[in-house]
């Protein structure tokens, strides 16, 4: 089995290919094969020694996944062998094969290619939380967006609009034509606008 991890702190030529022995997944642990993997904010930070809490080197890298079951837990009752799921994986995700906590994992929606669902779990379910959870966001409310065009304000916007949320949201010019096209309301560019004002 194989897995990428950064060597030390830095660019991305401190990640290196290596291999390694992973166990049989213990009582509520699956398995999975690994067919994709995001690449977050948080994994470039933590490549680079500047994200909290984050494992020293040498270590794995990587904080979601999809992919196939290969083998199960005894007390596993969610998934069976050849259930295609993604994943959160903290500091693991960029290995050929991963075990993980059942409850960390979710079943590939119909709709979703293994491609989606490794780019899906940690900025979706990370914009949700925040909307949702922590911020009761309903229809027509307006809901501002700093940093619009990454991976978690993407997310959001989509899951804005689910709700019929008015969006602003902030990005560099370049991203204004896109970001208008999935949905935002008002774009304004933090590099040259003043945001309090255009808002």
């Amino acid at each position: 089995m194989k897995r990428i991890e950064y060597i030390k702190h830095g660019s991305p030529n401190v990640l290196e290919v290596r291999d390694f022995t992973l166990p049989d997944p213990v009582n509520n642990e699956i398995q999975i094969q690994t067919s994709y993997s995001g690449i977050n904010f948080a994994d470039i930070m933590s490549r680079m020694g500047l994200y909290p809490g984050a494992p020293k080197p040498p270590h794995p890298i990587g904080s979601e996944a999809s992919g196939i079951i290969k083998k199960i837990g005894k007390d596993v009752t969610k998934f069976k062998v050849g259930d295609s799921v993604m994943t959160f994986v903290f500091f693991n995700g960029y290995s050929s094969h991963i075990n993980v906590e059942e409850n960390l994992a979710m079943k590939l929606p119909e709709q979703f290619s293994l491609k989606d669902g490794g780019a899906f779990p940690l900025v979706y379910m990370t914009a949700y939380m925040m909307m949702f959870d922590l911020g009761n966001l309903k229809k027509d409310e307006i809901f501002f967006i700093q940093g619009a065009g990454g991976g978690v304000g993407t997310a959001a916007i989509q899951l804005a609009k689910t709700v019929g949320a008015k969006v602003i949201g902030t990005s560099s010019k370049w991203k204004h034509k896109q970001l208008t096209n999935m949905g935002v309301d008002l774009c304004i560019d933090y590099n040259h606008d003043n945001v309090r004002k255009k808002i």
